[in-house]
């Protein structure tokens, strides 16, 4: 199962203070999320000269480059709030702070509200 896009949605506004709420859904073994006080966006590095995610986000920062490369993905910096498919993406087999929910890598939901895949 491979994404349709390899894209991320940016808002044209910036906000200061705000309260987010949202529906989503998620497809079988799906791996999402929102992105929100963006800190920094950077283009990956191509995969062919870099082995870890780490490297293909720490490569470019020491020399950026500003405009979109076909077929380069973008990485920005800032929370993001998990959306994920936990029993079947190997992210939700990595612990709480990884799945739905999640703010991610950081803090883990406070229960696992998530419902069956479709719904």
């Amino acid at each position: 199962m491979h994404p349709r896009i390899d894209e991320d949605l940016f808002t044209l506004e910036k906000y200061a203070d705000f309260e987010m709420e949202f529906d989503w859904k998620i497809s079988r073994g799906g791996n999402s999320g929102v992105k929100y006080r963006i800190q920094d966006r950077v283009m990956l590095a191509p995969r062919t000269i870099c082995h870890g995610f780490e490297d293909l986000v720490n490569l470019p920062l020491k020399n950026r480059i500003m405009d979109r490369p076909a077929r380069r993905q973008e990485c920005v910096v800032g929370f993001e709030y998990q959306a994920l498919d936990n029993a079947r993406h190997p992210d939700g087999k990595r612990g709480p702070i990884h799945q739905s929910r999640a703010l991610y890598d950081i803090y883990p939901p406070s229960r696992d509200a998530t419902k069956p895949i479709g719904e």
